[in-house]
């Protein structure tokens, strides 16, 4: 995705932000992940949160994360908290709770077949 077709940056993230929680964040840094959004983590003194943004041509990719962050919550899995649907604004965006740690797409291919079935029994 590209900035021209989707001129996202720092002002906005910023206006969002105090559009919903009255105050401008501490710290706002990009994710090295997102393959149809621009993923950032917004830091707060008191909080941290993920505001996942997205062009209105992927809109509906959001959409469908919500609906299966939904489904997944009920399950004893590490999965985002849903804090904020802003799908229908100019930029589409979430805010979920963060997770501290490492996303696994980041790290699978450092791991040992022992822990991806770890991972695996975990999940099932």
């Amino acid at each position: 995705m590209e900035n021209t077709i989707f001129p996202i940056n720092e002002a906005i993230i910023k206006e969002i932000c105090y559009e919903n929680f009255k105050s401008y964040p501490a710290i706002i840094e990009r994710f090295q992940t997102g393959n149809c959004h621009f993923v950032y983590k917004i830091i707060y003194p008191t909080r941290t949160y993920v505001l996942r943004i997205s062009s209105e041509e992927n809109k509906a990719l959001l959409q469908a994360s919500l609906y299966w962050l939904d489904k997944l919550c009920i399950y004893d899995i590490p999965v985002p908290k849903i804090l904020i649907d802003g799908t229908s604004s100019m930029y589409p965006y979430i805010f979920l709770t963060y997770i501290e740690g490492m996303d696994l797409g980041d790290v699978y291919t450092q791991l040992s077949d022992n822990e991806k079935h770890q991972i695996i029994r975990q999940l099932v």
